[in-house]
């Protein structure tokens, strides 16, 4: 692209590459045939230039150079010279973030959604929730519905990230819609723990024996809307009435912690919270209940 492996490495070097000898194996490993090195030849000078520009250009291109071993270099090629936000996309997340770097190549459809326009905006929270429910909605069981919300939570975060990288959303914008995200994960997981655990035990119900529900409040940096990349996220269980449950396939069992005792093992809240919680864990940030709140209270606790 550039004249010989010596003409490159220069090249390289005065573009800021810290290690231009590693710089020009990673280019030969992109493009591995002269078909492939034609193909990108007209991108080149633009992707350089992004390259360039990133956090780390070294990094930058060791991912971009992992990306392209698992997609069409046809596509991608074709994509880095048609699309104009491209190679500063790849970049600026290749460059910079590590951690997104690697969810980008396990999902690496993903590149053509994020290259949307109407994806690449900040998100409202019905939006969240609405994305949320329709990627679980062809599952059926609750562990692949699980899978496909930690999906969904990993496609969304890999768009927030990005927009965050190349400078499109604020501070505010970003932690703002990472407690959307939250919030959706969360609100989606406890919304089938709880049907999950009415078909097995039937709908909870108070002393009277009307129904009683359960209530999931975000505390913390969750409940400010502010939550970053690496915030804990803690969470409050409420039920709302002591009691049990109207009975179902399996039995009928207590609603929650009577006189103060933390839920039983056996009981359906127990899932609900278990599954809640798993939403949200499994990347940069950690769900947590302290001690002051692990329990299952019961709304006159407050």
């Amino acid at each position: 692209m550039l004249g010989g492996a010596g003409d490159l490495a220069r090249t390289l070097r005065q573009a800021g590459f810290a290690d231009p000898a590693a710089a020009v194996a990673n280019l030969e490993a992109l493009t591995p045939t002269p078909r492939d090195a034609e193909l990108l030849a007209p991108a080149f000078p633009r992707l350089l230039a992004e390259l360039a520009a990133a956090p780390d250009p070294d990094m930058a291109l060791n991912n971009l150079e992992r990306y392209a071993a698992v997609v069409d270099r046809a596509v991608l090629f074709g994509t880095l010279a048609e699309h104009p936000g491209a190679a500063a996309l790849l970049a600026r997340v290749g460059g910079a973030s590590q951690f997104l770097a690697d969810v980008l190549r396990r999902r690496p459809n993903t590149l053509a959604w994020l290259l949307e326009p109407r994806t690449m905006r900040a998100w409202l929270a019905e939006e969240f929730a609405a994305d949320a429910a329709q990627a679980v909605r062809p599952f059926t069981t609750r562990e692949a519905r699980m899978n496909a919300l930690r999906r969904f939570k990993y496609r969304q975060i890999l768009r927030i990230g990005a927009r965050d990288l190349l400078g499109d959303a604020d501070l505010a914008v970003t932690t703002e819609e990472l407690s959307r995200l939250a919030d959706a994960c969360l609100a989606q997981a406890t919304a089938d723990a709880l049907g999950d655990a009415r078909a097995r035990f039937g709908a909870p119900l108070d002393a009277a024996g009307r129904e009683t529900g359960l209530a999931v409040i975000g505390m913390g940096k969750l409940g400010g809307e502010e939550l970053n990349y690496s915030s804990d996220v803690d969470l409050m269980f409420v039920y709302g009435a002591e009691g049990e449950t109207a009975g179902g396939p399996e039995g009928r069992l207590e609603n929650g912690c009577g006189s103060g005792r933390r839920c039983s093992r056996r009981a359906p809240w127990r899932a609900i919270r278990t599954s809640a919680r798993g939403s949200w864990t499994g990347w940069a940030g950690r769900c947590t209940a302290p001690a002051s709140t692990s329990t299952c209270c019961p709304r006159s606790a407050g």
